[in-house]
């Protein structure tokens, strides 16, 4: 799998990243013998996020005040990585996701008025912290609206993925950056089906 590489860096770091506000976020691709795919915009949304059971915000405040309170300036350059890494990382995870399964009718692409569908990626549960087993948990909960472009859904779908929770070299993965990346990909790769679906009935076209 392409993306083990990259569980190794993640494996370095406690805990990795999300932001409080909305955020956009997509990616080229071209498409072979395919002059006119549907296009597909991704935004993310992470408003309604918890993170075990408290909001992103107040989780992110605590540690990041329990941090400093141990060591001045540990908890600030936490929350740096919480942030940046969302968009590095894990949002990218969940691109690569789709593509892994996308229909070569289709593409994403960063400019939103060249697209007549906007995939809203609005996670909604999160669970942090290192796991003392090799037991499959869930680890993230998703939610992904599908819209045209006059604003209605034409698929709605909640991703509750179970990652392998396997480190690059197929070992047990205990870090939480590399169980939530995983899950993010399974998200992508969950929703691709699903519009690929809708596709071959003409519903997205």
């Amino acid at each position: 799998m392409y993306l083990k590489p990259l569980y190794l860096i993640i494996g370095l770091f406690w805990l990795t990243s999300f932001t409080p506000k909305k955020e956009v976020h997509a990616v080229n691709k071209t498409i072979k013998g395919n002059k006119h795919p549907i296009c597909f915009f991704i935004a993310f949304n992470y408003d309604s996020l918890l993170v075990n059971d408290e909001k992103e915000i107040d989780f992110v405040k605590r540690t990041k005040d329990e941090r400093n309170a141990k060591k001045p300036g540990k908890g600030d350059r936490w929350e740096e990585n919480w942030y940046r890494d969302k968009t590095e990382v894990y949002e990218k995870a969940f691109i690569d996701g789709v593509y892994a399964k996308l229909s070569p009718k289709a593409v994403v692409k960063t400019d939103k008025p060249l697209c007549a569908y906007t995939m809203e990626v609005m996670p909604l549960f999160m669970m942090d912290g290192y796991f003392k087993t090799s037991m499959a948990y869930r680890t993230l909960i998703v939610q992904i609206n599908v819209r045209d472009s006059s604003g209605n859904i034409v698929l709605q779908h909640t991703a509750k993925p179970i990652p392998t929770y396997l480190n690059g070299d197929n070992t047990t993965a205990f870090d939480p950056g590399v169980k939530i990346l995983d899950s993010y990909f399974l998200c992508g790769k969950e929703v691709a089906k699903k519009v690929n679906k809708l596709i071959e009935e003409a519903i997205i076209k």
